[in-house]
C-alpha cells in the first residue's frame, strides 16, 4: 500500500511568483523494500512575468513539471564536489528532490530565486544570501568535511555551490568571498590549483582582460596544519545574476546535439552568440596559460536581475587548472614533449589551434609585454623561486609562440590573397 502527500511551492524571483507547484511524494513499501518517488506537477505559471524564468527554464521543450523538477536538482551542488557527502549529511538529505530545497529554500549567490512553501511568505529582503550572514558551521562542513548535522531551515549557500575543490563562502567586512583549496593533487613546489590561481591573474592583468582577481592565504586545519587557500570576490549582487556557458549558449539557440567542439568551426559559432572580442579573450588567455579546465559551467554571462535581460560576459574566473599544474618533475624537464601531448591540449581543442585562431591585433601588446614577463612572488604565501622562475619562463616561451601563430596566420593569409 503506498499513500500520497502533497505539498505546494512557490518559484520566485526576489519576491515575484513566478511558478507555483506541487510535490506529490508516493511512499514506498512500509518496509522500506521500495523507494518512495517525487513528481511535481505545475499548479500555475506566472505568464506575465516570463522574462524572469531561470534560462535553463525558458529554453526547448515547454515548461513540464520534469523539466523544473531537472532545474531544482541542478542547482543542487554536484556529487563530485569535495565533501558533498558530508553537506548532505549535515542536512539529513534523504535523497528526496525538495529535501535541500526545505532546509536551504534553494537560495544561491548566482542569482535572485529561491522557492517558499506557498502557504508561507517570508519577504526577499528578510532571508536573502546577500544581506545576511550565512550558518557558519556549515560552511566549516563544506571546507573540512567536518560538522553538523543541523537542524531546520539554514542560511547557506553551499548546497548551490558548484565545482569540484573543497570551498566556502565567507563574509568578511561586509564583502563576500569564495574560499578555495586544493586536496586532489597537491605539490610539493607548491603548484596547487587555488595557489595558481594568483598567478593566473597576474597574466590576466598583463593582458588587460576582465578577469577576478584572487588573494592567497594560509589556513589552518584542525590538526594544525597548514595549506595554501585562494579567495575570490563575488562578482554578482541582488540585482545582477551569473549563468553558465551551457545555459546561455542552449538559451541563444545553440544545437548541442551537431555541435562538435573539437573543431573550429564550432568555436566561431559560440564566438558569435558570445560576442567575438570576450570569447576571442577568453580563448587567448587559456591558450597562454595553458588551463585544461575551462568547460561550459565556468564561463559565462551576466544577466539583469529585476529584468531578465542579458548584460554581457562575465569577467573571467577560475584558473587554477593551469601553469603546468599537472606537470611532473619529468613534464618539467621536457616542456615540448608535455606540450606535443596532453598538456597542450584544453577540454576541447589543441590550444595553439585556437590561439592561431582567435589571436588578434589587439592582444599584441600584452603578448609582447609577457615576453619579458617576470611573476610577482606572493609575499605571505610564496612559490619556491625555483618553481616561479619555470612558470615565468613557460609564460614567456607561451607568449613569444603565440606572437609566431600570429604572424604565421597573417602571412598565409597575405599570401593566399596574393596569389
Amino acid at each position: 500500500m503506498t499513500d500520497e502527500t502533497v505539498k505546494a511551492y512557490t518559484l520566485r524571483a526576489k519576491d515575484t511568483a513566478l511558478i507555483e507547484f506541487s510535490l506529490y511524494r508516493r511512499q514506498g513499501g512500509g518496509d522500506g523494500s521500495l523507494p518512495g518517488t517525487d513528481e511535481l506537477v505545475i499548479d500555475k505559471v506566472h505568464v506575465d512575468q516570463q522574462a524572469l524564468f531561470p534560462a535553463a527554464l525558458k529554453t526547448g521543450v515547454p515548461l513540464t513539471g520534469k523539466k523544473l523538477a531537472d532545474w531544482i536538482r541542478s542547482r543542487k551542488l554536484p556529487r563530485h564536489r569535495h565533501f558533498a557527502e558530508a553537506m548532505e549529511a549535515a542536512i539529513h538529505d534523504d535523497g528526496q528532490l525538495m529535501t535541500y530545497v526545505d532546509v536551504t529554500k534553494a537560495l544561491s549567490l548566482n542569482d535572485a530565486y529561491w522557492i517558499t512553501a506557498t502557504d508561507i511568505s517570508p519577504s526577499w529582503a528578510d532571508c536573502n544570501l546577500y544581506d545576511h550572514p550565512f550558518e557558519e558551521g556549515m560552511a566549516a562542513v563544506a571546507f573540512t568535511g567536518e560538522g553538523g548535522p543541523f537542524q531546520g531551515p539554514l542560511a547557506t549557500p553551499e548546497l548551490t555551490t558548484c565545482g569540484a575543490l573543497k570551498k566556502c563562502w565567507i563574509r568578511r567586512d561586509g564583502r563576500l568571498y569564495l574560499q578555495k583549496g586544493d586536496g586532489f593533487m597537491p605539490r610539493s613546489d607548491g603548484r596547487t590549483q587555488a595557489t595558481l590561481e594568483w598567478y593566473a591573474a597576474q597574466v590576466a592583468e598583463v593582458m588587460e582582460l576582465p578577469h577576478i582577481p584572487y588573494e592567497l592565504e594560509w589556513y589552518t586545519q584542525a590538526d594544525g596544519t597548514k595549506e595554501t587557500v585562494c579567495l575570490c570576490e563575488l562578482f554578482t549582487c541582488a540585482d545582477v545574476g551569473y549563468v553558465d556557458a551551457h545555459t546561455y549558449f542552449s538559451q541563444q539557440g545553440l544545437d548541442w546535439a551537431s555541435l562538435d567542439d573539437e573543431t573550429l568551426a564550432a568555436h566561431e559559432r559560440m564566438a558569435q552568440l558570445y560576442g567575438r572580442e570576450a570569447y576571442a579573450d577568453l580563448m587567448v588567455f587559456d591558450a597562454l596559460i595553458c588551463n585544461k579546465d575551462r568547460h561550459y559551467g565556468n564561463y559565462g554571462y551576466l544577466i539583469d536581475n529585476d529584468t531578465g535581460a542579458w548584460i554581457g560576459p562575465a569577467p573571467i574566473f577560475d584558473n587554477g587548472r593551469s601553469l603546468l599544474y599537472d606537470a611532473s618533475t619529468y613534464d618539467l624537464d621536457h616542456l615540448e614533449d608535455y606540450m606535443a601531448g596532453p598538456g597542450g591540449r584544453g577540454t576541447s581543442m589543441p590550444f595553439d589551434a585556437l590561439a592561431q585562431f582567435f589571436v588578434e591585433p589587439r592582444h599584441l601588446e600584452g603578448l609582447q609585454k609577457l615576453t619579458t614577463f617576470s611573476f610577482e612572488n606572493h609575499p605571505t604565501c610564496p612559490l619556491p623561486e625555483v618553481t616561479l622562475a619555470r612558470l615565468t619562463n613557460f609564460v614567456r616561451q607561451r607568449a613569444a609562440h603565440i606572437i609566431d601563430l600570429y604572424e604565421a596566420r597573417e602571412m598565409h593569409h597575405h599570401l593566399t590573397v596574393t596569389d
